[in-house]
């Protein structure tokens, strides 16, 4: 026997497809950035496999429907109450929370709404990108989220691995890894170029003979250069 689900639990619950078919729709900015659009797209793509249903994606000069996915920077969110300063999300934060009966992902226009779709799909729903060739994509006959409030900001600026598959694009878009040595094109939000690798802190080096000289224990920091969809 089932356990009945409160009432007020119930309310928050969305039922974002059951059996193939959804009530939803994906909305985007009027003016989306490549890495929204391509959020949208994603997006579409991963909850037809997970469900069966394929969601129409349109922008917000539509008037607010009864069931929408809201991306990105995007003028139906105020109208469902998701107010927040979208600036302090900075290329890379992210914001998922279900509104119900909506849901709304919004992050930084480089690449903070596309990573607030790949988390969704990875810590919410359960998607895995192993490598650039084998994942796991649930499969649902119902999918039904409860109530979501998740804001992330990543603590690293730059975030690469070394391993020659890590350079597919869409593999480290999905692993939220922003690699200058990636294939990342601005569907991708682009790469952050960090160059040069290190450099020494502009305070007066030691010397050595009179010779200036530079030591293991030097005082080295990172040096990161405008994110470059190059």
């Amino acid at each position: 026997m089932e356990t009945p689900v409160p009432m007020a639990a119930a309310a928050d619950r969305l039922l974002l497809a059951e059996r193939g078919t959804s009530d939803y729709r994906i909305v985007i900015p009027t003016d989306p950035s490549p890495s929204e659009r391509h959020a949208a797209q994603e997006l579409q793509s991963f909850l037809e496999q997970i469900c069966g249903a394929r969601l129409p994606i349109v922008t917000d000069q539509e008037p607010l429907g009864q069931h929408e996915i809201i991306l990105g920077h995007n003028a139906h969110l105020q109208a469902v109450g998701v107010e927040m300063d979208l600036a302090a999300l900075g290329d890379e934060g992210f914001l998922i929370r279900t509104v119900p009966p909506h849901l709304a992902i919004v992050g930084g226009r480089r690449r903070g709404t596309l990573y607030g779709v790949y988390a969704f799909l990875e810590e919410h729903l359960g998607c895995r990108w192993f490598t650039a060739t084998v994942n796991h994509i649930p499969r649902l006959p119902k999918l039904e989220l409860g109530a979501i409030d998740d804001r992330q900001q990543p603590a690293l600026e730059y975030r690469e691995v070394f391993f020659h598959q890590a350079r597919d694009g869409d593999w480290s878009a999905r692993n939220r890894l922003n690699s200058s040595l990636a294939h990342l094109g601005e569907q991708h939000g682009g790469q952050v170029a960090y160059h040069p690798f290190v450099r020494p802190k502009p305070t007066s080096p030691p010397t050595r003979n009179g010779s200036r000289w530079w030591m293991a224990s030097a005082p080295w920091w990172g040096a990161t250069g405008e994110p470059s969809s190059a």
